[in-house]
């Protein structure tokens, strides 16, 4: 098993993350959040009543600057569990 560096698995998944939460926040944006969450429901056989928010830019950075955080913390518990167990 390969040695992870612990910084860069870190920052990876937290851009990662980050940058998927980037794309829904163009895809609220644009108004195409409706349609596609309908689609993505639908392929779930799931139908429910709900709205999306009107676009808020303050809104979307907190969620990207949230997202990236979490995604940040997730990879560096990851690479430093991948790493311990490397070591057993």
């Amino acid at each position: 098993m390969q040695h992870l560096n612990v910084r860069r698995t870190a920052l990876s998944l937290g851009l990662f993350v980050g940058f998927l939460h980037l794309v829904w926040s163009i895809i609220v944006a644009l108004g195409w959040a409706k349609p596609i969450s309908d689609f993505i429901l639908g392929l779930h056989h799931i139908q429910l009543s709900y709205t999306i928010a009107p676009f808020s830019l303050g809104t979307a950075i907190a969620l990207i600057l949230v997202t990236f955080i979490s995604g940040y913390v997730f990879g560096l518990i990851f690479a430093v569990g991948w790493n311990m167990c490397k070591k057993h």
